[in-house]
């Protein structure tokens, strides 16, 4: 997050100075934060969610929940509001959200910490190099190329994700149940994300020539946490491992779904919402992840779609694994993963990707 105290600090002053002159200082009021600029509103709002309270999407405009949570913001923190003026409860405000970004970003996987334009090839180096790979099983036909960069009329660079049938499949071979993916994804690193905040975002859409999509549910962005457990120098599978996806359909109107669960199954979901078209999408997800008291957000071209809170980490194993779990890698990933379908192919477009503790970092980029 970008704390720059000095430009922060820049409240409409002759505002300030004007109201202060002709009112006395009594008890701070939700009119109070009406006189203050836009982008303070915004400010104050971010470090509101920055420490935990949920007063829905960002707009800039401090209304009556963001006002609840600063009641409750002051009261948790013995500030008189009958003695303080608006400008040091600000100043209060920052310096807390200041410190829970500082824990934030301390517990975030440092693979997780990024942000690329897809601008040059060289920044795929941030993701895993096997998941890299051309083609999957030495066979490559027909010319295909899963990954491709692009470039747009007005000069910007993105990149194209191609999946088919034998692409980085883990049931390769299997007539009735195809898995197909070309996704990218952060380094796998051994990692618990118990209590973790992340904040990630990119844009993506279609095709524009081509939007004929051949699976049955195409994921193109997931959070993983794959479990296993260790005895000795044995690994044991235990989870299937995805916490998180969102996924379209297989005709070209983008219509799909967002799935989370425990990492065997996703009974909590929101489906048949819009979702990808043939012009770009920002797509922003906000998630803390946790096995009691966890919540995930998710926002499409700025708008909240979803929110779901309680359990979103893996809770429950295969049971091969009940001596017991302490071993994690974590995977954040984007990528068209063809879950079900007959033989084709799929690809979904992406750009401006970005991982962050910070929502207003990743906001700021996206814009």
């Amino acid at each position: 997050m970008k704390y720059n105290f000095g430009m922060r600090k820049i409240f409409s002053t002759t505002i300030f100075i004007i109201w202060f002159s002709i009112n006395p200082l009594f008890a701070v009021s939700l009119d109070d934060f009406k006189y203050l600029t836009p982008a303070t509103q915004t400010a104050i709002q971010y470090d509101l969610r920055a420490i935990g309270y949920q007063i829905g999407p960002v707009d800039g405009e401090i209304g009556k929940k963001s006002f609840a949570a600063i009641l409750s913001f002051s009261k948790a923190n013995d500030i008189n509001l009958q003695k303080i003026s608006v400008e040091k409860l600000i100043v209060a405000l920052e310096n807390k959200a200041r410190g829970a970004l500082r824990v934030q970003k301390r517990n975030l996987p440092r693979t997780w910490s990024f942000k690329i334009d897809f601008e040059k090839k060289s920044q795929l180096k941030k993701f895993e190099a096997d998941r890299i790979t051309n083609c999957n099983y030495s066979k490559c036909e027909d010319g295909f190329t899963p990954i491709e960069f692009l470039k747009e009329a007005n000069g910007n660079t993105y990149i194209a994700l191609s999946s088919t049938e034998g692409l980085r499949s883990n049931l390769a071979g299997s007539a009735s149940k195809p898995s197909d993916r070309q996704e990218i994804g952060t380094k796998s690193i051994e990692f618990d994300l118990e209590g973790t905040t992340l904040w990630y975002g990119f844009k993506s859409k279609y095709p524009e020539k081509t939007v004929t999509q051949n699976a049955k549910g195409i994921t193109f962005t997931q959070i993983k946490e794959v479990t296993k457990w260790r005895n000795n120098s044995t690994k044991i599978d235990c989870s299937k491992g995805v916490i998180f996806h969102v996924q379209v359909g297989n005709d070209p109107t983008g219509f799909g779904g967002i799935y989370n669960g425990d990492g065997m199954r996703y009974p909590k979901r929101i489906e048949n919402i819009r979702l990808l078209e043939t012009q770009w999408s920002t797509f922003k997800f906000g998630i803390k992840l946790s096995r009691e008291n966890g919540w995930i957000e998710a926002y499409r071209n700025g708008k909240l779609l979803w929110r779901d809170d309680g359990p979103n980490l893996v809770t429950k194993f295969n049971g091969k694994c009940d001596k017991g779990v302490n071993w994690r890698t974590a995977h954040l990933r984007i990528g068209p993963y063809r879950s079900n379908g007959p033989k084709g192919t799929d690809t979904i477009h992406y750009d401006n990707f970005i991982a962050s503790h910070s929502e207003e970092e990743v906001d700021s980029f996206l814009k």
